[in-house]
């Protein structure tokens, strides 16, 4: 498996952990929102940076 293709994925896949973790928690929605505010803002910055 390639080193860039992994590192690339990787994100997503932590995404994946932390959206099932905080589903399971009772105080998540707040946390969550917080949470895909700072992951969508890392991404966008992420593509600007690749452009």
């Amino acid at each position: 498996m390639p080193y860039r293709w992994t590192n690339a994925l990787a994100p997503q896949i932590l995404f994946i952990y932390v959206f099932i973790y905080l589903k399971g928690t009772t105080h998540s929605n707040q946390h969550f929102r917080s949470c895909v505010k700072w992951y969508r803002a890392r991404v966008s910055s992420r593509a600007h940076f690749h452009l």
